[in-house]
């Protein structure tokens, strides 16, 4: 019989024409039973958004269904649901009894949702057309149509309204191979009969002054109010209808009216005039040396010079916290990035967290972060609202971070601060491209050179070429030190030889006011502060706040500019007020003048992010500082608490006229001698800063200034209690600086103004303060007893307890007496200041029954430890031993020693002004109790004040103490 061969073989014509259409039909020959057939398999919708479902249905016969990917079942002409995430080619796979099998394919497309965002137009008017506006999250274009059609019509993007009613508008978008269909956003608004036409009235009121303001008036013809605006803020300001001048220039104001349902709006009317200087009486003349006065920049302090801080009330987002330990910060994040200006994000009351890893929280345009209530608590946190950061500081620890003590990691070194406001990324700006300070200014440096020098109380300067600047522009100005070896007047004691300091250091007249850098580097003694390095040097001391060996340095903004030619003596920059010392090109000093530019290439200009602020805030554990600012004009912090943090309480870099207001900074739980244990720092040419009302504690010093504070002003503000911790290596026995501007070279013309302290000092670490001004404060000589948080110990200046610590803890501490005690400074090498209507030491305490002398070196207790030094072998600094050609200025000063008040013998003028910035008494005073302003009266029946009677007349007669004390540093008794 012959034999019959078997083939298997795969129908390839068969099955490629069939998977052209319906996917690929695969069987095998020589079997005796059926082959299957699939008829169809298709999806339906063949198109979802991710998560969406589309239903598989498969038509075949001859053997078992299934799908894949998934495994699933199929059973012909049933339909099976998928939801798949990604675009998905589903394989159907019928196999008969015998194991033939058949396929077929079948393909699901996931689209990307999108959204639209439709804004209601609001109301409109009949026969006004409007241009319809929206966007789709994907990006493409979104159609219109009215869904009113007898009210209004659409046509492409133009509505058009036909008559009065409710026009309903659908925007819709239909999406494409990429993106699902919108769904469609409809807004309803109101179409109203056509607005009748309104005029303004508006007369130009003629040339002002300064500091005299104006109430201004205009009529609408349809009897609405009119509101006014100014367009030269930095020449005038406009609250409601009265307007401020604030320099001698144009002044141009625009009254404007909206309308309402019957007005339309009225054309703005614009009037233009001039204003003229004020002839207001300086309140320092007479009374204070020419080279110490700044009252033209102390005036214009913070936020003074615009009417003080705005009360913002419009809500763009409300923001409450996750709880549970969640993040908050996205949340936080994303409501102030699409918050408008001029409006309030509003944090909900209670405990917000955030990490270190997503610091900062930014605010990079003129908006407002608010907490919730008045911070009316009576322990940390104070406010209702606080931001802590959950793996932050731990206290008294080391420095160390982590979620508890269980938990500890090492600290980030270095970093961004809790809260930033800036309208820049930290590292990312340079002046003029000549990259960050911190080094020597670099080749291609764009800074603009003076073409003469410029004294102090000059607005105009000569510059090379003005094409770098515009009106209204924040600068920089700085020159270099000139600075060469110049005999140290310690060196019988100090053994240094020669000391690195201006030509013009040991001047023997504060006249004229020039920067008179001194560096803390020697000729012998290892180099002090600098070894072997020149401040001139990169990344030597010289270069930590200012670019190196310039630490001369503010911030100006410019009103005018020179008509030029350039170069030449009308090529020129106008300041809005004057400069508070000198800034020189001849001798070497080279002063410039700098733009701000956003990142280090120059390619991207910096405006000053203005009119931003934090309020009722709780910012606690940051690693690297609670607030900073950099970039900031105008900015605020107001009843904010800074706790327990390292790396610096606030930390202020090139801003100016900015505002810390009823602020409360304490507990560095790293006080350590690290440079990062200060509550407040004006740093980096800051310049006209106010901090006011406030108070610190429990730093290592009540706080510094860094080549920086130019014109600031720090008042009515209570700071006590400074000390380093059991791990520092110096201990809580050691009274550092309480108020003072110093701990860099050369900050100038800060002015401190009635507030309490239990010293006003300046110490000479790291460089020489100039012309800094104490007037009508208390200095105590003596902090007021605490508990050292890091011992649990008390620490008593009154009975002399308090503790030296090596690094180890508290097991490496012992009892050693407090020093060095004195009501007030400064330390050697800090020369030109004033102290002018103070009030030193406490009464029964700090008198010559108890051992305290007015004045000597650091061997006694002082009223004045006038030029005292701590290193080099002490000593007294010839130049301030108190006597007649002493480089310092004493003038109506009460002390406790002497049971009176000591004059100026060469200054016949023995009448004090109430304040040496303010013309009136500050409103925090007035409130709770009432207060007497000013409180410290050396020329009074009492040198110092006492409480309101309202609070029992045992409070203090300072607000900011009498918070303090009552234990609600933000609520005033």
């Amino acid at each position: 019989m012959r034999r019959v061969a078997s083939y298997s073989f795969l129908a390839f014509g068969l099955c490629l024409s069939m998977a052209i259409l319906t996917g690929c039909n695969s069987f095998s020959s020589g079997s005796s039973a059926s082959a299957p057939k699939i008829t169809s398999f298709v999806a339906n919708p063949a198109a979802v958004t991710a998560g969406g479902t589309a239903t598989l249905t498969a038509v075949f016969t001859g053997g078992t269904g299934v799908i894949t990917p998934g495994n699933l079942p199929a059973i012909s002409s049933a339909a099976v649901n998928v939801s798949p995430v990604d675009t998905t080619i589903y394989t159907l796979t019928v196999t008969n009894s015998t194991g033939i099998p058949a396929s077929m394919t079948a393909t699901v497309t996931v689209l990307t949702a999108q959204t639209i965002t439709f804004a209601n137009p609001g109301a409109q008017t009949v026969g006004t057309p409007l241009t319809l506006s929206a966007t789709a999250s994907s990006g493409l274009t979104v159609a219109f149509a009215s869904q009113t059609t007898s009210v209004c019509t659409v046509s492409g993007k133009t509505a058009t309204f036909l008559i009065t009613g409710t026009c309903t508008i659908q925007a819709t978008q239909a999406g494409n191979g990429i993106y699902a269909a919108a769904t469609p956003v409809s807004q309803s608004f109101t179409v109203s009969a056509a607005l009748t036409a309104q005029t303004i009235t508006f007369a130009n009121p003629g040339a002002q002054t300064v500091g005299t303001p104006l109430t201004l008036v205009a009529t609408a013809s349809s009897g609405l109010t009119v509101s006014f605006t100014s367009t030269t803020t930095s020449v005038c300001t406009v609250s409601g209808t009265t307007a401020t001048f604030l320099i001698a220039n144009t002044c141009s104001i625009t009254a404007s009216q909206a309308g309402n349902a019957t007005y339309a709006p009225a054309t703005p009317v614009a009037r233009s005039f001039t204003v003229n200087a004020s002839s207001a009486t300086d309140p320092t003349s007479s009374v204070l040396p020419s080279y110490d006065d700044a009252y033209a920049n102390w005036k214009n302090a913070g936020l003074l010079s615009v009417g003080g801080i705005p009360n913002r009330t419009t809500v763009c987002a409300t923001v409450n916290p996750l709880g549970g330990g969640q993040d908050d910060f996205t949340n936080i994040q994303n409501a102030i990035d699409n918050c408008p200006k001029g409006e309030v994000v509003q944090l909900g009351a209670g405990a917000f967290t955030v990490h270190i890893a997503d610091l900062p929280i930014q605010i990079s345009t003129a908006i407002v972060l608010r907490g919730t209530g008045n911070c009316s608590g009576s322990a940390t946190p104070y406010c209702q609202t606080s931001i802590a950061v959950s793996d932050g500081a731990l206290a008294y620890t080391g420095g160390v971070c982590g979620t508890d003590t269980s938990h500890e990691v090492t600290c980030p070194n270095g970093g961004p601060p809790l809260l930033y406001v800036s309208p820049v990324s930290i590292f990312n700006w340079s002046w003029a491209q000549c990259g960050n300070p911190g080094f020597p200014l670099g080749t291609g440096c764009g800074a603009t050179p003076l073409d003469a020098d410029a004294a102090q109380g000059q607005t105009t300067i000569q510059v090379h070429n003005t094409s770098n600047f515009s009106v209204g522009q924040w600068v920089l100005i700085d020159e270099a030190s000139g600075a060469g070896w110049v005999p140290d007047p310690l060196n019988a004691r100090t053994g240094y030889g020669q000391i690195w300091a201006a030509s013009d250091w040991l001047n023997s007249s504060g006249s004229p006011a020039t920067g008179r850098v001194m560096w803390s580097k020697s000729q012998n003694g290892g180099g002090w502060d600098f070894g072997s390095s020149y401040p001139y040097q990169a990344s030597s001391v010289g270069c930590w706040h200012s670019y190196c060996d310039r630490p001369t340095a503010e911030l100006h903004l410019i009103a005018s500019i020179g008509a030029g030619p350039c170069p030449g003596a009308n090529c020129s920059l106008t300041f809005d007020d004057p400069l508070t010392v000198a800034f020189r090109q001849s001798a070497g000093h080279n002063a410039q003048v700098y733009q701000a530019e956003g990142n280090q290439s120059g390619t991207s200009p910096i405006s000053f992010l203005q009119n931003a602020g934090a309020e009722n805030l709780s910012l606690l554990r940051a690693p690297n500082g609670g607030l900073g600012m950099l970039f900031c004009a105008y900015c605020w912090a107001k009843n904010v608490e800074v706790g327990n943090w390292y790396g610096g309480g606030v930390n202020i870099s090139y801003s100016a006229r900015s505002e810390l207001n009823t602020v409360y900074v304490h507990h560095c739980w790293d006080s350590v001698n690290s440079g990062t244990e200060y509550p407040i720092a004006l740093d980096d040419a800051t310049t006209e800063l106010l901090v006011t009302n406030s108070i610190t504690n429990f730093g290592g010093k009540g706080m510094v200034a860094r080549a920086g504070g130019a014109g600031s002003v720090v008042s009515y503000s209570y700071v006590d209690d400074t000390m380093y911790d059991a791990e520092s290596g110096i201990g809580d026995y050691w009274l550092d600086m309480g108020l003072n501007a110093s701990h860099y070279s050369t900050p100038h013309h800060v002015l401190f103004e009635g507030n309490w302290a239990d010293n006003l000092d300046n110490d000479h670490t790291h460089g020489n303060s100039v012309y800094i001004t104490f007037f009508r404060n208390q200095g105590t000589g003596m902090r007021t007893p605490f508990i050292d948080p890091s011992l649990n110990k008390e620490v008593n200046d009154f009975e002399e307890i308090g503790y030296a610590c090596g690094t180890t803890g508290p097991t490496g501490c012992w009892q050693n007496a407090p020093a060095p005690f004195r009501a007030a400074g400064p330390m050697a090498y800090n020369y030109w200041f004033a102290f002018v209507g103070n009030v030193l030491g406490l009464a029964g305490e700090t008198t010559a029954a108890n051992g305290w002398t007015y004045q000597g070196d650091w061997n006694g207790h002082r009223m004045f430890m006038l030029g005292w030094n701590d290193s080099g072998g002490g000593g007294q600094d010839p130049y301030l031993t108190g006597v007649s050609g002493s480089y310092i200025f004493i003038h109506g000063n009460y002390d406790y020693v002497n049971n009176a008040v000591t004059w100026d013998s060469s200054t016949p003028d023995h009448a004090l002004p109430n304040s040496f910035y303010l013309s009136s008494k500050p409103a925090f005073f007035n409130d709770g109790s009432g207060y007497a302003w000013p409180w410290v009266t050396p020329t009074g029946s009492q040198p110092v004040q006492t409480g309101p009677s309202g609070c029992g007349g045992t409070c203090s007669a300072l607000p900011a103490k009498a918070r303090y004390e009552a234990g609600t540093p933000f609520v005033q008794p």
